[in-house]
């Protein structure tokens, strides 16, 4: 078992970090074409999406995953249909009121003159709500069913090379590019990944799901989504809260200073995603097993794990950050090397803590979670109001590595409590 999971987990990771290089690389071609101040305003207006995209996809995706873990293992594939369908539209009724109203706000309240959010550059950017949102719950889908090399596929290798080819062509034919071209590229490589990703689906849905009588527990799965819809959400706004008080307090520049630096943690955060995408759902299937020796070592595994693969790149970005973010966007982006070496040192936090909320969510402790990305998410919000206005992004980072620290701490201290599972590199299990 053990060693089928480290095969997922090479062959996601390969993937991962196929996609983390792409966005990387799109990163440094827009910084360098745009500018520090239009690439701010590109990477304010994704900001904004992101967080618009909380009513959306909430906590149903982690609901997908857990419950098509459950289902392919009790063979309920009327129950497995109905969450589909159910999801699906779902999706689709919020994305279209979402669309509306942020359309309807920007149609008469924001012009070019409003500030750091573009209306053309956004416009563009909220057409592609529905597309990522049904992507989720195709690669939730995919992840239960045990397929996470093929569920990554589309969004890990199609969409960011597509995205670079197509940035490349304007570049070539326009000579120059602007915010709104930049998303328009985004959002043509979100429709082709995501037919892919509808292609690949159809190919691992077991052929018993068609075939059978559709059945919906529909309350079962709105009590469920109700703790990772306000997980998902203040999570959302944890990681979002510093770029968007960026852009309200400070420069457009260093809304893209700050960017430069988060493009190069994704990759790790891409990594870290990707083992726990993996285990995921072997964690699901061992806790209802009651199997908490395997659960036990699965844990483990995931933390350490990370850490092997995490340390190199943290350790390359503390002591030659500057370097690195000099040569990849530019010489006016080299300033950024403090925030780069204090949000790696809260990546590394978070990795020796191991797939704490993971654990968590797949086995049905989803509310202690979400204590603890409230308690976490409180702090981030007040402190990022106290220091982002006078320290800028070095504020911003150190705030985001305490916020880490609350945020493992607590939840290290509550998976003891409940499973007596130990996350971390470290690995002390009391079952």
């Amino acid at each position: 078992m053990r060693r089928k999971i480290i095969k997922k987990i090479s062959g996601t990771g390969l993937i991962g970090i196929a996609q983390k290089a792409g966005q990387l690389l799109v990163s440094a071609i827009l910084a360098r074409s745009l500018g520090a101040e239009d690439y701010g305003v590109y990477a304010y207006a994704l900001s904004v999406i992101v967080i618009l995209s909380l009513p959306i996809n909430a906590g149903i995706q982690q609901v997908v995953i857990r419950e098509t873990a459950t289902f392919e293992l009790n063979h309920d594939w009327g129950l497995l249909k109905g969450l589909l369908q159910w999801s699906i539209s779902v999706v689709l009724g919020i994305s279209i009121l979402v669309i509306s109203l942020s359309v309807g706000i920007v149609l008469f309240f924001i012009n070019d003159n409003s500030g750091i959010l573009d209306p053309k550059t956004f416009m563009i950017a909220i057409l592609a709500l529905p597309i990522d949102s049904l992507s989720l719950i195709r690669t939730a889908l995919m992840r239960g069913l045990r397929h996470p090399v093929s569920a990554f596929l589309p969004e890990g290798i199609v969409l960011p090379w597509i995205n670079i080819a197509l940035i490349l062509w304007l570049l070539l034919h326009e000579r120059s590019l602007s915010p709104p071209h930049a998303m328009s590229a985004r959002l043509l490589s979100s429709m082709i990944s995501g037919f892919l990703g509808f292609i690949l689906v159809l190919k691992v849905i077991p052929k018993e799901v068609f075939s059978s009588h559709v059945n919906y527990h529909i309350k079962g799965w709105l009590s469920a989504i109700v703790p990772f819809t306000l997980f998902y959400g203040i999570n959302l706004i944890n990681t979002q809260a510093d770029i968007i008080m960026l852009g309200f307090f400070r420069r457009p520049e260093e809304v893209g200073l700050y960017q430069s630096c988060i493009q190069l943690i994704l990759p790790l955060s891409g990594i870290m995603l990707t083992i726990n995408s993996v285990i995921s759902p072997y964690i699901s299937r061992f806790y209802e097993q009651e199997n908490r020796a395997e659960l036990a070592k699965i844990s483990t595994l995931g933390a350490r794990v990370s850490l092997f693969i995490f340390m190199p790149f943290c350790l390359i970005y503390i002591f030659k950050g500057q370097f690195i973010l000099r040569n990849l966007y530019g010489d006016i982006f080299a300033q950024a090397a403090p925030a780069l070496m204090i949000l790696s040192g809260a990546t590394l936090v978070n990795v020796a803590f191991g797939p704490v909320a993971t654990i968590l969510n797949m086995t049905r402790n989803e509310n202690e979670s979400l204590k603890g990305i409230l308690l976490s998410a409180f702090f981030n919000l007040l402190a990022n109001l106290i220091v982002i206005p006078r320290y800028g992004i070095i504020g911003a980072a150190i705030t985001t590595l305490i916020s880490y620290l609350i945020w493992n701490i607590f939840l290290w201290i509550r998976l003891r409590a409940k499973l007596g599972l130990d996350s971390s590199i470290v690995g002390f299990h009391s079952l």
